[in-house]
């Protein structure tokens, strides 16, 4: 609950500054923040809404753990994934991957992550940005403190605050039609044609032959 209200207290915070760089995409749909801090089951999903077109549900946007180092009660969070769902686009889920600056440069724990989408090194300011055809989400570092102990240096994320912007793209909120597939109409058949007449075949007359043959021939 604490994690919560202090999300919404760095939300608020965050609306009063300057505006973010927002390019072509105007004012973003939904804004959120995201908090992982130890001992929470980290597992955040916002949905994606269009408050000027009557709360229409859009998608939905969140973070989760994504990968850990230690074991036992030396387990700790060294890479943060967030998503990106399209209510248009059933098939798959965007992913990309905030990570801390050990697993970035250690093979074997990248190897793991590069699969799910583009590595990010937490840092503040430090942004992914995940697209489908009518959706983009961007997610910015606000803050990240790592952890200290018996780890490697900079290894694990003690506290990671992350804001999750997502625009509606232009055109989407159009409803442009998307068109039909073209009907498949199977091709009409060639008509029957019969097949031409043999050509006929009168035997040739042995007697006719021999009636013309000389005495030399036979």
């Amino acid at each position: 609950l604490g994690d919560i209200r202090q999300a919404k207290q760095i939300a608020e915070q965050l609306k009063k500054q300057e505006p973010v760089e927002v390019g072509s995409f105007g004012p973003p749909v939904s804004r959120h923040v995201s908090i992982y801090a130890p001992g929470r089951a980290y597992d955040d999903s916002f949905s994606i809404e269009d408050a000027s077109k009557d709360d229409e549900f859009l998608g939905e946007c969140g973070a989760v753990i994504s990968e850990t180092i230690g074991v036992g009660d030396q387990e700790k969070v060294t890479a943060v994934e967030v998503w990106l769902f399209d209510k248009e686009d059933f098939v798959r889920t965007l992913t990309g991957v905030f990570v801390s600056e050990y697993a970035y440069n250690d093979p074997a724990v990248r190897s793991k992550l590069e699969p799910k989408g583009e590595l990010m090194i937490a840092r503040p300011g430090a942004v992914l940005v995940l697209e489908t055809n009518t959706l983009r989400l961007q997610a910015r570092v606000v803050d990240v403190t790592y952890g200290s102990g018996p780890l490697p240096p900079n290894s694990y994320f003690d506290k990671l605050t992350l804001e999750l912007l997502a625009w509606r793209k232009a055109g989407a909120a159009a409803g442009v039609p998307v068109a039909a597939p073209t009907a498949y109409a199977p091709a009409a058949p060639a008509p029957f044609a019969a097949p031409a007449a043999a050509p006929s075949y009168t035997p040739v007359s042995y007697t006719h032959l021999r009636a013309h043959q000389t005495p030399e021939h036979l």
